[in-house]
């Protein structure tokens, strides 16, 4: 008997095997059947299928005329190496859906080589035609190569380029400040664009960096608009943590500079909305918000662009803040 129901015992045990083994494997094919037979689950099973990030953001003072603005942003193209074309044209065509009142842009068209603009501006220029939309850029680090050529593109086919200065979309200031790697942003430079906004004023800032936020918490910041993350760009899969910020975290400083990394301060900030303490002239304290766009682009490591990171479009719609 003890031998018969150890056999059978034997027996329900490779057959729970089998069974488990079998689930396994048909998941597995299953996954991999999608993979191969549409792109889109590709995308899907990857995390790069593009992601509608939708927000209210209350502002203080906001003119009653101006509760539901619609804002678009868009940041980090890294065109033409790092984004294709049918990725662009499905962000163009959520964009004419949307109908936005302004969009924004914020900053890193070219890799670096700055000849691609013009093809870039050619396609943007479709974001001028939509309805009576209103948009506005600001320039990223990857532009600051030449600077005088990416502007000039973009605001030869209708669209503003904001550096150091300040526009007003009836009684809401928006702020384009220079990128902050570039020697124009300085407290020389920076203070006087600020100074010139009464301080009831709202406004919205673009400014590149997420970094700069640091910096800008001396100011009344309603909502900083930033991108150059890209969130990290490759993450773990089904989280929201970066690969490469482990990589800087647990690598020595000598061997941690000669990853991308190295261009992010404040990796808590690499996406999405947060609180900016800042102090009042009264000595209170009250916040500044920060956005981070994790982009549409990608800057490649070697063949890999984005892992488990969605590129992302942003829509913003602002109301009043009740004191």
């Amino acid at each position: 008997r003890e031998a018969s129901l150890k056999l059978d015992l034997a027996v329900s045990f490779d057959r729970e095997y089998f069974k488990l083994v079998w689930c396994c494997l048909s998941i597995v094919l299953l996954i991999s059947f999608c993979l191969v037979l549409h792109p889109h689950f590709v995308k899907q099973f990857l995390g790069t299928n593009l992601e509608v990030v939708r927000l209210e953001v209350e502002i203080s003072d906001l003119p009653a005329d101006l509760n539901g603005l619609k804002i678009i942003q868009l940041s980090d193209f890294h065109f033409d190496e790092g984004i294709s074309l049918s990725l662009l044209d499905e962000t163009l065509t959520v964009c004419r859906m949307e109908t936005p009142d302004i969009i924004l842009l914020t900053g890193d068209y070219v890799n670096w080589n700055p000849s691609p603009i013009y093809e870039l501006a050619k396609i943007l220029k479709s974001l001028t035609t939509i309805g009576n939309v209103k948009v506005f850029a600001s320039i990223g680090n990857h532009d600051l190569k030449r600077v005088d050529i990416i502007s000039g593109a973009l605001q030869g086919v209708g669209i503003r380029v904001l550096w150091n200065e300040t526009v007003y979309h009836g009684g809401l200031a928006l702020v384009g400040l220079a990128d902050m790697r570039s020697s124009d942003f300085t407290s020389e430079e920076v203070y006087p664009v600020f100074s010139k906004i009464s301080e009831s004023t709202p406004r919205l800032v673009l400014s590149h960096n997420p970094d700069s936020a640091e910096y800008l918490s001396n100011f009344r910041v309603d909502l900083q608009l930033s991108g150059h993350t890209h969130g990290g760009q490759i993450r773990f899969p089904f989280t929201t943590y970066p690969v490469l910020r482990l990589f800087f975290e647990i690598l020595p400083k000598r061997v941690a500079k000669y990853f991308p990394t190295r261009g992010v301060g404040n990796w808590d900030w690499a996406s999405g909305l947060h609180k900016i303490p800042r102090k009042t002239a009264n000595g209170e304290t009250q916040f500044n918000l920060l956005y981070t766009n994790r982009g549409l682009g990608a800057h490649y490591i070697g063949p890999i662009g984005r892992l488990w990171c969605r590129p992302e479009i942003t829509v913003i719609v602002l109301r009043p803040k009740d004191r």
